[in-house]
């Protein structure tokens, strides 16, 4: 008698089918995975330093490099930074009692969460060059060091090259002394309200100088796609396949194969 059957799957039809499902299945996850996955942009510590590169400082104190830091003293260079500041009270440099560095603010504090995209972060930022004198036998030597609201930081996440030309200060109070640390930039994320404070503390046997330039700048973070449009193509290209599938065994269900048994 005849017999027929109806769309017969061999095994390396099957095989060809599950791997078609395998590979379909993978490239939609792939495809998912690229149009959520986002970053952080600035996201690391030199796209932070060179967003700062073209800063501006508010203020530039010392800029003659006179030599007012005495063997010992520990000069203090601070910026405040206050919540609901009134328009009329605008920052000012003030010098600290015994010209020990100078108090500049206030600055204002943004209180508005950082957790969503895009939101603003506000660096404080000093760029920075010391002059001192070591004896004939050398000596300590001096200890810089930032203080935060949040504590004391020996050696700041963000360290850049001097910026904004503050290095064509005059620097001939400096450049008289053997020892100086040469022009940088400390970036100190401002996250509470509350005094940011470079300090310098003379370890030398004379006084020492220091050429100091404050001023904050924010950075604006959001999120960005970099795999957003080869996530579309992807998961486009799987659901073609998909289709393309479906519709190969749709035909192939469609078409009878007659086959012969002996009765």
């Amino acid at each position: 008698m005849i017999e027929s059957t109806i769309g017969a799957l061999t095994r390396t039809d099957l095989a060809n089918r599950i791997l078609s499902v395998v590979a379909i299945s993978a490239l939609l996850i792939w495809g998912a995975w690229a149009i959520q996955f986002t970053q952080t942009s600035p996201g690391d510590q030199a796209n932070i330093a060179n967003n700062t590169a073209s800063f501006t400082p508010q203020t530039a104190v010392n800029t003659e490099g006179n030599a007012t830091i005495s063997p010992g003293a520990d000069a203090q260079y601070i910026m405040t930074f206050e919540t609901n500041i009134p328009p009329s009270v605008a920052p000012t440099a003030r010098e600290r009692p015994g010209g020990l560095g100078y108090t500049f603010g206030p600055d204002p504090f943004d209180s508005t969460s950082n957790v969503t995209f895009p939101h603003k972060t506000t660096y404080a930022v000093f760029t920075f060059l010391f002059g001192w004198q070591l004896g004939p036998n050398g000596g300590p030597l001096p200890t810089i060091w930032a203080s935060t609201p949040s504590g004391i930081m020996y050696n700041p996440t963000i360290v850049a090259p001097g910026y904004a030309g503050v290095d064509l200060y005059a620097k001939q109070g400096v450049a008289a002394f053997n020892q100086h640390v040469g022009w940088a930039t400390w970036i100190l994320e401002v996250d509470t309200p509350g005094n940011y404070t470079m300090h310098f503390l003379n370890s030398g046997v004379a006084n020492a100088a220091g050429l100091v330039a404050m001023g904050y700048t924010d950075i604006v973070f959001s999120r960005s796609s970099p795999y957003l449009y080869v996530g579309i193509a992807t998961i486009v290209v799987a659901a073609a396949l998909g289709i393309g599938i479906g519709v190969e065994e749709w035909k192939r269900q469609r078409r009878p194969s007659l086959s012969q048994k002996a009765s």
